[in-house]
């Protein structure tokens, strides 16, 4: 009853004079994937927060990137010929985007600080489906001789209802 669900990268400090016990208290009754995910860090405190700002500039670099190709790739669309090859690549970025800001350093807490974790969740569940109905429109639209449309009708319908039920 006291367990409160959360996602979030930890950086503590504290000062060790001789032998210390660390002792986690965890629990896991909100997702299946529950727990700790990556490798705990003891060090200085400066070396964890330089590699803490390091993992966050990475992501926010690959982030940038994918913003700049999302931009130019609607741009064509908009401004060029009327692919939409073009358009759902970009929507297809966007959707990544938004999954990789919700993962790993969690980007996104750094302009949300007060999201749930339940938000949390829910944003990655629609932006992996987002991100796959995108994926087979982007290739249905490069290859509509090999693919047929109704398989990419049913892919998007399948999303949109996990979409809803998310």
């Amino acid at each position: 009853s006291e367990s409160i669900p959360s996602q979030k990268t930890l950086n503590c400090s504290f000062i060790a004079k001789g032998k210390i016990s660390l002792i986690i208290h965890l629990s896991n009754f909100h997702h299946r994937k529950g727990g700790i995910d990556d490798s705990i860090y003891l060090g200085f405190p400066d070396q964890i927060l330089k590699k803490s700002r390091v993992s966050q500039s990475y992501e926010f670099f690959i982030i940038g990137v994918l913003l700049i190709m999302a931009v130019f790739h609607f741009g064509l669309f908009f401004f060029g010929r009327k692919d939409y090859s073009y358009l759902y690549f970009s929507f297809l970025l966007l959707s990544q985007i938004i999954s990789s800001s919700v993962n790993g350093e969690m980007i996104i807490m750094s302009f949300f600080p007060d999201m749930s974790w339940e938000w949390l969740k829910k944003v990655d569940y629609i932006s992996n489906f987002f991100r796959l109905t995108f994926f087979g429109l982007f290739f249905w639209q490069l290859y509509k001789e090999t693919i047929h449309k109704y398989f990419v009708w049913i892919l998007a319908g399948i999303n949109t209802i996990l979409t809803v039920i998310v």
